[in-house]
């Protein structure tokens, strides 16, 4: 377990049921010759396996289950219209943090125009192609990443970290206007995990410590 604001049985019973979600759409796929019916089955898969992706490292998942998970839900996102920015953000900074780039690389592809466009998705999208990240243009949602300029700009690892540490400190209250802040707190059983993808996937990039990190409730320790 990762998480400790709900149960293992709780994520086990989220998993089960997004689980046969997916089963019930594929199923229907099978049998679908409308091309726009298929695309908006297409989109409710890709939300279920990022669900599952989300709540199986909140659950405690291990690298070689997550590696198969973030594969499943960006070979899905090859069927979809348009990728959202916050799912873009997540599939590229796993990528990141599972140092296994071959199935993020078609997704960029497919929308380079979100990450083309946006600091922080260059910034990830450069280091996945070239090993090193370059952040340059604007932060499409500045209220709540732009806090990341005090972690690319400090002169040393020791800075960085404790930038990082500020940034992960505020980031929660900064996504109030996401659709899974709180949900916690639903009676629905929709939440799937609090986590900072970027600020693990920006460890990564500058070389920083986990361990130190860690002491942040929302930094995704692999």
């Amino acid at each position: 377990m990762r998480d400790n604001r709900k149960t293992a049985f709780y994520f086990d019973a989220y998993i089960a049921y997004e689980n046969e979600r997916i089963s019930k759409k594929l199923n229907k796929l099978e049998s679908c010759n409308d091309v726009n019916k298929a695309g908006r089955i297409y989109s409710s898969l890709f939300l279920y396996r990022m669900n599952i992706l989300i709540a199986s490292f909140s659950n405690g998942a291990g690298k070689d289950d997550l590696e198969r998970l973030h594969e499943e839900a960006c070979s899905t996102a090859l069927s979809i219209d348009k990728l959202t920015y916050s799912d873009a953000l997540n599939l590229s900074s796993i990528a990141i943090i599972l140092n296994n780039f071959s199935a993020i690389k078609p997704v960029i592809e497919r929308f380079n125009g979100e990450f083309a466009t946006d600091k922080l998705l260059h910034g990830l999208e450069t280091f996945i192609e070239a090993g090193v990240a370059t952040w340059q243009g604007e932060y499409k949602f500045p209220d709540v990443y732009s806090g990341l300029d005090a972690v690319i700009l400090a002169d040393s690892k020791e800075a960085k970290e404790d930038k990082l540490l500020s940034y992960l400190t505020e980031w929660y209250s900064r996504c109030k206007d996401c659709s899974w802040y709180d949900t916690h707190e639903s009676n629905n059983d929709t939440y799937y995990g609090y986590w900072c993808f970027e600020g693990a996937a920006l460890s990564v990039i500058f070389q920083l410590d986990n361990a130190h990190l860690s002491q942040n409730e929302y930094f995704p320790a692999l």
